[in-house]
Parts: structure tokens; C-alpha cells; sequence
């Protein structure tokens, strides 16, 4: 079970890594892993594709 939480552990994980640099310097990394609860696992699926339509124009005439 985990820590923090009641209930077996999440079987998915998030895996955060954030990094800071200027023009000149890297400055540090820091990465971290997050459970994320079974119930929330569709909230990080990546969102299908926009919709891209095509309008013929015509002018110039």
C-alpha cells in the first residue's frame, strides 16, 4: 500500500523532470515519480488530434 494513501498502490506513474538553464549556464535538474491513482489515469492520455478542416477560396476574378 502506499504511504500516503488508503487503498492498494496506483499501478501508473508520472515521471516529472524539470530543468533550468540561462543563455550561458545549465543550471540543474531535478526529477521526481508520482503515483497517479488508477481512477485518474485518463486525465494523462494525450488528447486525440485537432480537427483540421480545408476551405477551398476562390477570388481574383
Amino acid at each position: 500500500t502506499a504511504e500516503m494513501a488508503a487503498g492498494p498502490t496506483p499501478q501508473l506513474e508520472v515521471i516529472i523532470t524539470v530543468s533550468a538553464s540561462d543563455a550561458t549556464q545549465y543550471l540543474g535538474r531535478a526529477t521526481n515519480v508520482y503515483y497517479v491513482a488508477d481512477s485518474d489515469a485518463t486525465l494523462y492520455v494525450p488528447p486525440q488530434p485537432p480537427v483540421v478542416y480545408s476551405i477551398p477560396v476562390k477570388g481574383g476574378e
